[in-house]
């Protein structure tokens, strides 16, 4: 009868202990890998409750044996216990994988898709001491120019080439080249909001076929906002021209084309109107 519990003992211990805790690590090893193909996770999930079929019949007999032999039945009713216990575990585990495998890979969030579309409108390019800014002035380019500002500290020229975008990103990426001292500079064209951050330059220039545009403000130049009055914006920026030193003839000119055009200045005009500064 000894001889019997103790093979009931071993063959419990090294049958289907020790196998069972092996299945269960490897099933809490896949949980922290990640998705595996649901083809895997089935296969895999049949033959281990086939196995675990497997290991409870082979535990009845060698109860069945056991009782026989010995009468007790307080270890059938812990293998009864152990086989409940690991059980239910199991089901956990393989409903946790297959949940992670059947999940739709993460979408991208309608934050992050806007900032990518943003991005796509405009390019950054820092080139020794310049910071050349190509296309629209939208959400989110400010801060990418104080990235670059804080990557680069070398960095003392915006070169502009933009048809303008939103008022309000045009105004804080003007204090941000304000408050840093920066140079601004236009070989091509810079219209509209961009013409904000241009004047905002300690020192200002315009190539020889550069131009800088002006018109009327319209509400979808201010991004679309219900209570936005475009003749009380046109004022803010109008007296910010004129802290940067532009001349009463120019600010009295400067909103007269309607939104549908544009009134273009030269690099000789700029100079008249005391839009290009050289600096000391």
């Amino acid at each position: 009868m000894a001889a019997q519990d103790e093979d009931l003992g071993r063959m419990f211990l090294l049958k289907i202990c020790l196998p069972r805790a092996a299945i269960l690590a490897t099933l809490f090893g896949l949980a922290k890998v990640g998705a595996i193909p649901v083809f895997a996770l089935a296969a895999f999930a049949v033959a281990d409750g086939v196995y675990l079929v497997h290991q409870f019949r082979r535990f009845l007999h060698a109860g069945d044996r056991h009782v026989a032999a010995h009468g007790g039945t307080a270890r059938i009713w812990g293998g009864y216990l152990f086989f409940l216990i690991v059980g239910w575990l199991g089901i956990v585990l393989w409903w946790g994988l297959f949940l992670v495998a059947l999940t739709p890979p993460e979408t991208e969030s309608y934050a992050d898709q806007q900032a990518r579309e943003r991005a796509a409108l405009y390019s950054l390019d820092a080139d020794g001491t310049r910071l050349l800014l190509t296309g629209e002035i939208t959400f989110g380019v400010k801060d990418q120019v104080a990235r670059q500002l804080q990557a680069h500290p070398e960095l003392r020229t915006l070169v502009l080439a933009s048809e303008g975008g939103h008022i309000y990103e045009a105004r804080g990426l003007a204090f941000l080249v304000r408050d840093h001292g920066l140079n601004t500079q236009v070989e091509t064209v810079c219209s509209s909001a961009c013409t904000l951050v241009f004047v905002a330059g300690q020192r200002r220039q315009l190539g020889a076929e550069a131009r800088l545009g002006f018109h009327q403000y319209a509400v979808g130049q201010g991004g679309a906002l219900p209570n936005l009055d475009p003749v009380a914006e046109q004022e803010k920026d109008r007296r910010f021209f004129a802290a940067q030193g532009a001349n009463p003839a120019f600010l009295l000119r400067m909103f007269d084309t309607p939104s549908e055009g544009m009134w273009f200045v030269d690099a000789a005009e700029a100079a008249t109107f005391g839009l290009t500064r050289m600096g000391e």
